[in-house]
């Protein structure tokens, strides 16, 4: 198809923004875990359930470093829902730089790039706060959708509330995942015509996407799909290594087989937005400014 091969190549003359942003992904993850993981094994040390971690995780180890340090959970809590800030706002930075590159089918310089991010950041805030109704809604109409299908659907083999979770898990996925597209399509329209207001954004960019939705989805799940079996493999993967491995070994392989999912992530949700951006290119024309010769390229 002549839209993926063009996306690839769109992909392909800014590839190493997929490394850029992995790399800002691990380092505010380790930000996040380092910490946690040393107060845990110095709250477990010389416990009785302490070896458990190098094979699996295990409740009882939760339960015991709760019971042994009461102030845990709720530091815990606390540090979660500021890293979850700290990335959601540092994630609404970069969406104007990402967008605004795929829009203009053209590798930004780090100065241009930094200024899309910028100047798009308040767009892309209020689009993502738009953007949580809207995945509310679906979750809702999700399970609603999933409460119609017959619990016994695979037959009498296997259990049958395994099957209704898978149901309703799947049916959630599906609907989140076109949620996720509009967002998509919304941040090009963004992209291209800043200046407009939020509410004028709208129409366009849903016009745009129910005149290509089976595309649009199509397009998605080919992306898609070959990364969540890869997911499905690392999985099992780090579950093996772990439970073979019962030593520090085990854990930084399985830390490695992580990294490498979350790379394939990266790089699957940008390849898509790669794939659309000549696409809404072509439907939000636009005022699109060309990096100067003289400065540093992202390359």
């Amino acid at each position: 198809m002549k839209q993926l091969r063009v996306g690839w190549h769109s992909f392909r003359k800014s590839f190493t923004l997929v490394g850029w942003l992995y790399i800002g992904k691990l380092i505010l993850a380790l930000i996040f875990t380092l910490p946690l993981l040393a107060a845990v094994n110095a709250s477990l040390d010389n416990s009785a359930y302490s070896s458990v971690l190098l094979r699996s995780w295990s409740l009882e180890v939760i339960t015991e470093l709760i019971h042994r340090h009461q102030e845990a959970l709720p530091a815990f809590v606390a540090v979660l829902i500021f890293y979850s800030m700290a990335v959601f706002v540092f994630r609404q930075f970069l969406n104007g730089g990402i967008y605004h590159t795929f829009k203009s089918g053209i590798r930004l310089n780090v100065r241009t790039f930094f200024a899309a991010s910028g100047g798009l950041f308040r767009g892309n805030l209020i689009i993502s706060l738009f953007m949580l109704l809207v995945y509310f809604v679906l979750a809702v109409a999700s399970q609603l959708v999933a409460s119609f299908v017959p619990a016994d659907i695979a037959g009498h083999y296997g259990a049958a509330g395994f099957t209704e979770m898978f149901v309703h898990l799947a049916c959630l996925y599906v609907f989140l995942i076109a949620g996720s597209i509009l967002s998509d399509i919304l941040r090009f329209r963004l992209a291209a015509h800043p200046e407009e207001k939020f509410l004028q954004q709208l129409r366009p960019a849903f016009n745009f996407y129910f005149r290509r939705f089976v595309k649009l989805n199509s397009i998605y799940y080919l992306y898609f799909l070959p990364m969540a079996i890869f997911w499905v493999i690392i999985e099992y993967l780090a579950l093996a290594v772990t439970g073979g491995l019962a030593n520090i070994v085990g854990v930084f392989l399985e830390l490695v087989l992580f990294q490498l999912c979350s790379f394939a992530r990266t790089g699957q949700s940008l390849l898509f937005v790669a794939t659309v951006g000549p696409m809404a290119q072509a439907a939000f024309p636009g005022h699109m400014e060309r990096p100067v010769s003289d400065e540093v390229s992202l390359d």
